[in-house]
């Protein structure tokens, strides 16, 4: 019983968006601030149409670092646009955002956020 209250529990954990922290963040990036640019990619890799040239002239390292670039690159955008969709979204004035886990079978947990949804509430 104690690992169904343990799963319940890490469930019923509210999470919430620092709206002041994502505004100043987005002030950031709209101005072109050198500290943040070097921390969040907001643009794919420019060689990043040459990788199929690139693959068959063996420069890995250029690959990789291509590869790493664009990694970066899609799970920033990914980050940036669901907290400003759950910020905008959230019509509760605390913002709160729930992570449903779950425990596999070694006692290991995981949040179960493989999909992305939006309560019926929030488009109405």
């Amino acid at each position: 019983m104690d690992i169904i209250n343990t799963t319940n529990y890490l469930s019923s954990i509210r999470y919430c968006i620092n709206n002041d922290v994502l505004n100043y963040i987005f002030d950031l990036l709209e101005n072109e601030d050198k500290e943040i640019l070097k921390i969040i990619k907001l643009n794919i890799h420019p060689q990043t149409k040459e990788i199929y040239k690139l693959s068959f002239s063996n420069k890995i390292n250029e690959l990789n670092l291509i590869f790493k670039h664009n990694s970066q690159y899609y799970s920033d955008s990914t980050v940036l646009q669901l907290a400003l969709i759950y910020s905008k979204g959230c019509k509760n004035k605390d913002n709160s955002i729930y992570f449903p886990i779950f425990i596999e079978w070694r006692g290991r947990v995981f949040t179960n956020t493989g999909f992305f949804f939006i309560p019926e509430k929030w488009i109405s």
